[in-house]
């Protein structure tokens, strides 16, 4: 009976413990809310400073009114990364869908520079094949085209020749340059 007694008394400081542990959660809960308070006030007077300012002017795709009725909503957390793999399998998909499959060693070019690089390239290539169909040049002349394509992709993957090297040391530890 004593035993029981114990084991009765030592649940209730364990809950005791407990509930104190959730009022203090609540507590620092509610005085976050308190706290930001002046800030929700004031974000409510910048948006609709902001919403009078602009009118009807203003126009985005996110704010349209759409007839269909399906929406994607896909959840990420920028701190824990949580839902970036969705988020990538999802954008695969509507690109697979606007594109057809893409393999996965398919290049895919992302800077301007590289976009520019291999329009050059392309553009000398039809040149030279322009030029070499007609067979109004003589093939030296109808070459520098392709050696211009080259020179446009070896910018573009960075390849370094001599020349460059040495331009950069005189550049850098000669005087008078």
């Amino acid at each position: 009976m004593r035993r029981r007694i114990k084991s009765v008394k030592n649940t209730q400081q364990i809950t005791k413990a407990m509930k104190m542990v959730s009022a203090a959660k609540l507590k620092r809960a509610q005085d976050r809310v308190t706290a930001a308070r002046p800030y929700a006030r004031k974000m409510t007077e910048i948006l609709g400073n902001l919403s009078a300012r602009i009118g009807d002017e203003f126009s985005s795709p996110l704010l349209d009114e759409r007839g269909d009725t399906k929406y994607l909503v896909v959840l990420v957390s920028a701190e824990t990364g949580a839902g970036l793999g969705e988020l990538l399998a999802r954008i695969e998909r509507v690109l697979e869908g606007a594109a057809g499959p893409i393999a996965s060693d398919t290049p895919v070019v992302t800077r301007a520079r590289h976009l520019a690089a291999l329009q050059v390239a392309a553009d000398e290539m039809r040149s030279f094949v322009s030029s070499w169909e007609s067979g109004e040049l003589p093939a030296p002349v109808i070459a520098v085209h392709l050696r211009a394509a080259v020179t446009a992709l070896e910018e573009l993957v960075g390849v370094v020749d001599t020349e460059d090297v040495l331009d950069r040391v005189f550049r850098s530890f000669c005087v008078g340059k």
